[in-house]
């Protein structure tokens, strides 16, 4: 899996297209699980990325060999022998003192999360399709989850109120016992916040049970403060789900615990008619104006079931449209992005919905000299 990632650690640092364990890598540092205290280590890969000779010159280490804080294996269950495999990875196991991290070529998230909770008997938490992590202190996995959830950057009462209740209710869809063994840092937000831990769980309760409620969710969606509408769906883009309403959120939780962090997708999409939510990764979202759809991944909650769709193989490939429609104003390239939307609308591609032109229909519509720096 390729990603094309700005590394959120110092400013200087360029972006990178990242390869299985830079993306392993970045994960780690944006939540602050890999700090320059701690050590990291390839199991069975090392490759000197040029993301690892930069991290390396900014004082993060790096081990070839021993146990380390932090060890990344690469799972191939198509290729390897399965006896060597589960030796292997026992051993990455053993070394690995805080996190083992794992990646996997194919996209088969559900079969290799069984077969790794399998073997280790604890919980193995994804955090994007193919990538996982296992937690040797399930304070420090709480933790992480807590703070894929939080704004950290906000100091509003009510918005710190509504992280810590749709970290608590996706806790109890996972149905762990929220009531007992938190870490100390998340009790203590329970009391600035919440006031108790009793309030917290039954105000957690509520919003996990309207979830359940088809016609609030179509509410919901239809008073988001941005996104696209239809009769059938709801789109918007990750950056903007911590804006809508808890109930949302939770719901939009619930496919992320099996899909993994939803900031590692671009557009997110809510099927009204069914209890099913699927995730768009398109190329270079952030720096394309008509960037092409890659991978979609749909997940049927309510059989639990993850359904992967291919897109880079079709032969005429699907672009999305009015990308300030999907973000808030506030995002960096709202603007940027809503001029170009106008552009569009001027050549006459204002009624695009989900599905527009594909890139080959588009140049025969507005010309491949108009396309061609954009595309």
């Amino acid at each position: 899996m390729l990603l094309l990632v700005k590394i959120p650690v110092q400013p200087k640092f360029k972006e990178y297209i990242l390869s299985t364990t830079d993306s392993i890598i970045t994960s780690l540092i944006k939540y602050n699980l890999l700090i320059k205290s701690k050590t990291f280590r390839d199991f069975n890969i090392n490759e000197e990325t040029e993301l690892i000779e930069t991290l390396k010159e900014d004082g993060y280490q790096f081990n070839t060999f021993g146990k380390s804080s932090i060890v990344h294996y690469n799972v191939d269950i198509e290729t390897n022998n399965p006896q060597n495999l589960l030796s292997e990875v026992k051993e990455a196991w053993k070394d690995a003192n805080e996190i083992l991290a794992i990646s996997s070529p194919g996209i088969k998230q559900r079969e290799i999360q069984q077969f790794l909770e399998n073997i280790f008997s604890t919980t193995v938490t994804p955090i994007a399709p193919g990538m996982f992590f296992i937690f040797k202190n399930d304070d420090q996995r709480e933790k992480y989850l807590y703070s894929i959830q939080r704004r950290l950057k906000t100091e509003n009462k009510s918005m710190q109120q509504d992280d810590l209740l749709v970290y608590l209710s996706l806790a109890r869809f996972r149905s762990e016992n929220v009531t007992t063994n938190l870490p100390q840092e998340i009790k203590e937000d329970i009391i600035n916040y919440l006031g108790n831990l009793l309030r917290a769980i039954s105000l957690s309760k509520k919003i996990l049970f309207a979830t359940a409620d088809k016609s609030k969710i179509i509410d919901l969606c239809m008073d988001a403060p941005t996104g696209i509408n239809d009769e059938d769906a709801f789109y918007i883009h990750s950056s903007a789900v911590p804006d809508l309403d808890p109930v949302l959120r939770v719901f939009i939780g619930m496919a992320g615990i099996f899909y993994g962090d939803i900031q590692n997708s671009d557009i997110i999409k809510i099927h009204k008619n069914s209890i099913k939510i699927s995730f768009y990764n398109y190329d270079d979202f952030n720096n394309k104006l008509l960037p092409e759809l890659h991978t979609r991944i749909k997940i049927d909650l309510a059989k639990q079931q993850m359904s992967f769709y291919n897109h880079k193989s079709q032969k005429n490939q699907q672009l999305l449209f009015f990308k300030d429609q999907y973000v808030l104003e506030s995002h960096p390239a709202y603007y940027k992005w809503k001029s170009f939307s106008e552009t569009l609308r001027d050549r006459g591609l204002g009624k695009i919905k989900e599905y527009g032109p594909s890139k080959q229909e588009l140049y025969k519509i507005v010309g491949e000299e108009f396309l061609k720096e954009i595309v």
